[in-house]
């Protein structure tokens, strides 16, 4: 349809403004379809934000926790440690005397030599108020020494109190006894 300088009719304008109002009226339907789908996903996006939210809450409470539990660790890990070297000192004081007069009395006993070098350990230890490491090497020298072994102890008894060449293997497997 052009527009010109001449008169339009009722009825030609109402028809303009019929097929307008239509084609209007399509396109805000469309719109209005849109529009209810933004908002629906708006509302999907909006609780799904919630929920992202919600969990973020709960991972930095359990990171705050974890941490809280980190640090009480570490503070029950010193109190530990502190307890067992004041532990390792009260043994040392006690077990000094007695271990001496072992020391005198069986110098040549083999596990009185290792109680010896695990004494100087100690004593190293108990020197030196921030060495954790020693402490964990002295805990496995003391489990690897503490396994009963009774053939060892045999031997190390028989080695340090006799001179005579008393062979515990012999005793143990004698081979072919003559009883003539």
């Amino acid at each position: 349809m052009e527009l010109n300088k001449r008169k339009y009719k009722l009825k030609e304008v109402e028809e303009l403004l019929k097929a307008n109002s239509l084609e209007y009226t399509d396109q805000i339907e469309g719109l209005k379809g849109r529009i209810e789908e933004l908002v629906e996903e708006n509302g999907k996006l909006t609780r799904e934000l919630e929920f992202y939210k919600n969990k973020e809450k709960s991972i930095v409470g359990a990171l705050e926790k974890a941490k809280d539990l980190e640090s009480q660790a570490e503070k029950d890990a010193n109190i530990y440690y502190q307890a067992t070297v004041d532990s390792l000192i009260n043994f040392s004081a006690k077990w000094s005397g007695y271990f001496s007069s072992l020391k005198e009395k069986y110098p040549m006993y083999p596990v009185i030599k290792e109680a010896t070098e695990l004494k100087e350990k100690l004593d190293i230890l108990l020197n030196d108020n921030d060495n954790k490491k020693t402490v964990k090497e002295l805990n496995k020298e003391i489990t690897r020494k503490s396994q009963f072994n009774p053939k060892a102890i045999i031997n190390d008894y028989i080695a340090s109190t006799s001179e005579n060449g008393f062979n515990i293997e012999e005793v143990l497997n004698p081979g072919e006894l003559k009883l003539e």
